[in-house]
């Protein structure tokens, strides 16, 4: 039987086929569509939650700050005439004048002479017995502070990270501002999070390195920084002491462990260097992607406040 014979003996069979094939490929492809467009929705909405975070930390700094000033700024208000005539008369009270002083030893004198003939003394009144003493409370044990809460304000970042924000990330040419966590990540790093390297770092006072991603979805994270960062653009570090302004002085691509090695763990590197780490694509590709920022300006926070 030839092919030809074959395929028109089983052209209602094939057609059948194709058309289970077909439809298939569509359900296939719109399910990939629909689960595309939710993640984008949910990183766009976590990427607002995260910006939100940032603009509420900054706030939460600037009032903190500003409190400090006005109370340190505040004089010392005077006692009102009213207490300090209480006081007076307090102080009057505590210390006899030396004509009652002379009445006193006068009445002292005559209660010490012997009663006179036929007046009957006055008994003696009875010992009063001394109160019961109050049993000594247990001090009680200081309420637990919840440290998920300062000033009133949530300092962390809901359901995916239990970390603190310790800085906020501004890079105005990449469109980035976001909160860089430290501490405790519960989650692998998600696409829109951007953590300090190591816990060990103390803004000021050593390096810095931060992670994140760089997402081929969406520009969730890190996305902008490759195309859009010129040697000589600025990105800033904002904390409790100020805002640190670092200038662009290095872009480059290295192996992850060589990064790791040369700059995430190695503290011997001068504390005015930063660097942004993710991932390289195109000419950067299986490589860390690293933005290398140097201090040219610091601003305490005092002269941030509007």
């Amino acid at each position: 039987m030839s092919v030809g014979s074959f395929i028109r003996r089983k052209r209602k069979l094939l057609l059948i086929i194709l058309m289970v094939i077909g439809l298939g490929g569509i359900a296939g492809g719109a399910y990939l569509v629909l689960n595309y467009n939710k993640d984008i929705e949910e990183g766009y909405e976590h990427l607002a939650e995260e910006e939100a975070l940032a603009d509420d930390y900054l706030a939460m700094l600037m009032q903190r700050k500003a409190a400090k000033q006005a109370e340190a700024s505040a004089p010392a208000q005077p006692a009102s005439s009213e207490a300090a005539m209480q006081q007076t008369l307090a102080e009057t009270a505590e210390v006899p004048s030396s004509g009652d002083a002379g009445a006193e030893a006068s009445a002292a004198q005559i209660e010490t002479q012997a009663p006179v003939q036929g007046v009957p003394t006055a008994a003696p009144e009875p010992a009063q017995p001394a109160p019961p003493t109050q049993p000594v409370q247990p001090i009680q044990p200081a309420a637990t502070v919840d440290t998920n809460y300062e000033d009133n304000l949530y300092r962390f970042s809901p359901e995916y990270a239990q970390g603190v924000i310790e800085c906020v990330l501004e890079v105005p040419v990449a469109k980035i501002r976001r909160g860089v966590y430290t501490g405790a990540i519960e989650h692998d790093l998600d696409l829109w999070m951007v953590v300090a390297a190591r816990d060990e770092y103390v803004l000021g006072q050593t390096h810095y390195c931060i992670y994140g991603h760089n997402s081929t979805k969406q520009d969730l994270s890190f996305n902008n920084l490759q195309p859009n960062c010129k040697l000589g653009d600025t990105f800033t570090l904002t904390n409790e002491d100020g805002a640190y302004e670092y200038t662009i002085t290095n872009l480059f691509s290295e192996n992850r462990n060589r990064v790791t090695k040369n700059y995430v763990d190695n503290f011997n590197i001068d504390k005015n260097l930063c660097y942004i780490i993710t991932c390289g694509r195109n000419e950067h590709r299986y490589r860390d992607f690293v933005v290398e920022g140097t201090l040219t300006k610091f601003t305490p926070l005092e002269e941030l406040i509007k």
